[in-house]
């Protein structure tokens, strides 16, 4: 939510979230004009913050706190409009993207990579609710693929 904040997102320069949605109320798109490339890597079996299938805007966890999150699809196909990527309707999004050397998700963005890194991809694995050891490289990675390409300018 900071980079969905006028008064914070300046300070963003990017967002790696694992298993985190916003809540069902906080379906917002970026604080201000910045650029701010949004990475999330979600686990299909994850019932606590369930990332959905895109049918849905927001889903239910299971462990009965009464707590909705929006759906991740949603979320993703918000951040990349407002980065000017044109989207679709059709879970998962329509541009496959890869992370060198990590087979333990598959990523897919909004946003046409053949005209740079893409601003908002959203990766799904088989996983439950849990931090992985892999998340934060895979986190890194997109990173850097942004840093790459700002830096090649």
């Amino acid at each position: 939510s900071l980079a969905q904040d006028p008064r914070s997102s300046p300070l963003i320069t990017g967002i790696g979230a694992a298993m985190g949605l916003p809540m069902h109320d906080y379906l917002v798109g970026k604080g201000d004009s910045s650029n701010i490339p949004a990475i999330g890597i979600y686990g299909d079996s994850d019932c606590i913050v369930p990332p959905g299938d895109g049918t849905s805007v927001y889903n239910e966890g299971c462990d009965g706190d009464g707590y909705r999150y929006v759906d991740a699809f949603h979320q993703h196909k918000l951040w990349a409009q407002e980065h000017g990527c044109a989207v679709g309707d059709k879970h998962p999004a329509k541009f496959e993207y890869k992370i060198d050397g990590r087979d333990e998700v598959k990523c897919a963005s909004h946003c046409d990579s053949a005209a740079g890194p893409p601003m908002s991809v959203d990766c799904r694995s088989d996983a439950d609710h849990g931090k992985r050891s892999w998340h934060l490289d895979i986190v890194l990675k997109f990173f850097e693929h942004h840093w790459l390409q700002q830096s090649n300018k």
